[in-house]
């Protein structure tokens, strides 16, 4: 295969990089680092001091501690002390093991011999900003940005120094006008409109974004930013329309496949979203983006076993990657094969620690398991290996069920994570649940927030007013932070909860509509809107039957195995006796034939049509099911 050819041409040519990089890679993907780094190991004797290729063996200790990453991080700025690279890698291994003040000396080192090096400007800003000096991490930030606006992830670092919405918007200001003095290859057009919809409204942003298109014609960033955030605010016809201009423009590119099958997936046109996605792993033929949104559509027509068979073979080729694990284990899982979706699972997350779906699923399977506390043992295990790690610990608070052991958990972590939002945010759940209610408040407005607290903890504060049934004072104290915050979404989704309890109907439909407009391909945000729609209607508000089935019927289309949507449509459409939709979704939803709750409804269906034979081999079969269901 590939690996013998290329052994053939490093006999002709034993330093051929380009080669020797493939040959790591295949030996890497299919047999393990340890095999890339032998491999690696064998050309370094020929040149012990090759700089490519002690870089190259640097990128495969991944999976080695950090301590020994260092250390040979160290010999190369040993054999080549004039580098910026070696102290720039050196420096981003340190602030992985939290020593910052090492981190800044490396980095200072680093920017010394290259200033001008984006990557070197942009980890030191970094170093700084987790050392809490914002004024001088906004500094750094600022002239990378003016040095190469296309700079990755220099718009968030930008905008993240500011709490206040106003500064932040002051910075966008800022950043837009950058983005149109300097030549923008591209980068700064996607990264501007993922930055820019949290505090633009749709309508401003998508007036940039088609005149960025006008501007740049040239770019396949503009166009992919313009019909992406074009089906983003549901406008599927021109978002397509765009697409089909973008794709003839540039017909060699497998991204705008990607986007404009993700187009024809929300639209339901699944053929035309899978042959997109055979054009663009043609193109492509091992990326993983477009071979998780093809197992998405063939999910979507019921085609488990040929999905299965599809990600098996993918996996076989990157054996090392955890989303593909935790795909695999969830097709697994649904087919009713525990042990091999575990295994999987467990693969997947000591690959990827932060791979946060993998932890809910991994926990769900193993507590029907004889080790139901085997999702906690794991986090544990991690930890001794990552203790810095938000996610892991995070996990591991939710995880435990021991109200004072979660607080303890909680303190661990905030002494890695002082000003981690999520983590404080467990730790306000946590005291609440221990009925320390003063505690909670102290926290969010302690004073290292600067008189900025988060705005999650702002909204929890918020939360715990309603907990005691106290709506109107939960709502106002929610109500400033939609107008500082109007992006954020779980602020609307509690203010529409919190009307639609105290009967505000006309105020729940509006603030349902704001989420749905933030998240408009949703699933859960979709059926949550049709609830509150149905619930206002059932209160003599005029709402049409015909806007709470789109909202339902779109959410199960996004989401066909999620039971409860379904089940919440096929209720909705029972109720309105709307028979022909109804058989219709029979075929959309995704349900073992056997699943009681399914048969209930077809029973109560069946019976409201009056057909008695059906209505009585249903019942029958209902009865008999040994699953629990009301």
């Amino acid at each position: 295969g590939e690996i013998s050819f290329n052994e053939k041409i490093l006999q002709r040519q034993p330093l051929n990089y380009g080669v020797i990089e493939s040959q790591a890679a295949l030996l890497g993907r299919h047999e393990g680092s340890e095999a890339a780094i032998d491999f690696l190991e064998s050309r370094l004797k020929l040149n012990e001091q090759d700089k490519a290729l002690l870089f190259m063996k640097l990128d495969w200790l991944f999976e080695r501690s950090a301590q020994e990453q260092a250390e040979f991080c160290q010999t190369i700025i040993d054999i080549h002390p004039g580098l910026y690279d070696g102290h720039l890698r050196l420096a981003r291994i340190k602030m992985g093991q939290h020593q910052f003040d090492e981190a800044q000396k490396c980095a200072e080192t680093a920017y010394a011999i290259n200033p001008y090096n984006v990557d070197v400007s942009t980890t030191l800003g970094d170093i700084y900003y987790h050392q809490e000096n914002l004024p001088q991490a906004h500094k750094l930030y600022r002239s990378t940005l003016e040095y190469s606006v296309d700079s990755d992830g220099i718009f968030d670092r930008l905008l993240r120094c500011h709490d206040a919405y106003e500064e932040k918007q002051k910075e966008l200001a800022y950043i837009l006008d950058q983005l149109m003095q300097q030549t923008s290859y591209g980068n700064g057009i996607l990264e501007y409109k993922e930055v820019a919809r949290n505090l633009v409204k749709d309508e401003e942003l998508l007036v940039f974004l088609e005149k960025a298109v006008e501007v740049r014609p040239d770019l396949w960033q503009s166009w992919f930013a313009l019909f992406s955030h074009l089906s983003t605010m549901d406008l599927l016809d021109r978002a397509l329309s765009v697409a089909n201009q973008a794709i003839a423009k540039f017909p060699l590119l497998p991204r705008l496949y990607l986007g404009r099958a993700n187009i024809h997936f929300v639209a339901q046109n699944l053929s035309g979203a899978e042959s997109d996605l055979n054009e663009a792993l043609r193109q492509n033929p091992h990326w993983e983006t477009a071979i998780l949104r093809l197992t998405d559509v063939l999910e979507a027509q019921k085609r488990y076993d040929e999905a299965l068979t599809f990600l098996q073979k993918a996996l076989k080729f990157s054996p090392t990657n955890a989303i593909l694990h935790g795909c695999v284990a969830d097709l697994l899982a649904n087919n009713g094969k525990q042990d091999e979706a575990i295994a999987h699972l467990a693969q997947a997350l000591q690959l990827d620690p932060h791979y946060d779906w993998a932890w809910d699923r991994y926990r769900g399977l193993v507590q029907s398991t004889d080790s139901p506390n085997a999702a906690k043992d794991l986090a544990k295990s991690i930890l001794n290996d990552r203790p810095h790690s938000v996610t892991v610990w995070r996990k591991l608070v939710e995880f435990e069920d021991d109200l004072d052991q979660r607080l303890a958990y909680v303190d661990q972590a905030l002494d890695h994570h002082p000003k981690n939002e999520d983590i404080n945010l467990a730790k306000c759940r946590t005291l609440f649940a221990l009925n320390k209610i003063g505690a909670v408040k102290e926290l969010v407005h302690h004073e290292k927030w600067n008189q900025h607290p988060p705005v999650a903890l702002l909204a929890y504060e918020a939360w715990m007013e309603a907990k005691y049934q106290r709506y109107n004072e939960a709502i106002a104290l929610m109500e400033p932070i939609t107008e500082q915050f109007p992006h954020y979404y779980d602020a609307w989704r509690l203010l529409s909860e919190w009307h639609k309890t105290l009967g505000n109907y006309d105020l729940a439909m509006k603030n349902v509509d704001t989420c749905v407009r933030l998240y408009p391909h949703a699933p859960q945000t979709l059926t949550m809107a049709a609830e509150v729609y149905l619930e206002a209607q059932h209160h003599d508000v005029d709402v049409s039957d015909d806007s709470i089935d789109s909202f339902l019927e779109k959410a199960v289309v996004l989401s066909p195995k999620d039971q409860y949507n379904c089940l919440t449509w096929i209720d909705f459409l029972i109720e309105k006796k709307r028979w022909n939709e109804l058989a219709r979704a029979k075929n959309i939803v995704h349900h073992d034939p056997d699943n009681p709750y399914y048969l209930v409804r077809e029973l109560q269906a069946a019976a409201r049509q009056r057909d008695r034979d059906e209505a009585l081999e249903l019942f029958s079969t209902v009865i008999e099911s040994t699953d629990s269901n009301d």
